[in-house]
């Protein structure tokens, strides 16, 4: 009898342990949001957050873009007090290497705008 009440003891903390859910809470997550700039001067986001990654493609030879710290497409823009990330790629339809700026990122307090006309710019962001 002692047997049988050990076994069935152990088939139900094996069945309990099979029926737990192991996955993360959904409120607890905060999800990566991508912004997109299509050659052309773009607002991502007007919030404040991180910047992790950004990657892309020249669409033109010599292209350009610069990643700025603001919450709206204005003419201050240009001064390097604002810039957060800026590159090129000197060959048409060439990508440009990924930036990866770790777990940590990188900081933004206004927004995200996304200055180019001859490039296509994908970032990651929360």
């Amino acid at each position: 009898m002692k047997k049988l009440f050990i076994l069935a003891l152990i088939v139900l903390v094996g069945i309990g342990l099979f029926l737990s859910d192991s996955t993360a809470d959904s409120t607890r997550t905060i999800p990566f949001k991508t912004g997109f700039a299509n050659s052309e001067n773009t607002l991502i986001t007007a919030n404040a957050g991180r910047l992790y990654m950004i990657s892309g493609i020249a669409a033109s030879a010599t292209a350009i873009w610069a990643v700025y710290d603001e919450d709206a497409i204005t003419d201050t823009i240009g001064t390097d007090a604002k810039i957060l990330v800026e590159g090129g790629e000197a060959t048409q339809y060439d990508s440009f290497p990924l930036y990866d700026f770790g777990d940590e990122g990188i900081p933004f307090s206004s927004g995200l705008v996304v200055i180019t006309s001859t490039a296509d710019v994908t970032l990651l962001y929360r």
